[in-house]
């Protein structure tokens, strides 16, 4: 089954630089996860795709902020929804992409 990405989590991972393959792995990891965080960052961007933001920056800094990202990530990885190495892969992606203070670039 091919499961449809959306547009907003294709945006994030162009940012993070992951591979097509390896976004394809994460959220099929996220859309298969029942764990709590890995859920409610799903939602959060299945939210954004379906209907228009109010606050998009919220979204950014908040709700897909790099700890909530990373705590998601591995959340799938205790779940055995990701293996540690795909989980490695991405989370060197994400935090390439963030700052000293644990913000995005």
């Amino acid at each position: 089954m091919q499961l449809r990405i959306p547009a907003v989590f294709w945006r994030f991972a162009d940012y993070w630089r992951l591979p097509a393959s390896l976004t394809r792995v994460w959220w099929q990891a996220l859309s298969q996860s029942r764990y709590a965080q890995p859920t409610a960052l799903r939602q959060a961007w299945l939210l954004c795709e379906g209907a228009a933001l109010a606050d998009p920056a919220s979204l950014v800094h908040h709700t897909c902020a790099p700890a909530e990202v990373l705590a998601a990530v591995e959340a799938l990885v205790h779940e055995r929804r990701l293996a540690r190495r795909t989980a490695t892969q991405i989370e060197e992606a994400v935090l390439a992409r963030v700052t000293r203070e644990g913000t995005w670039q």
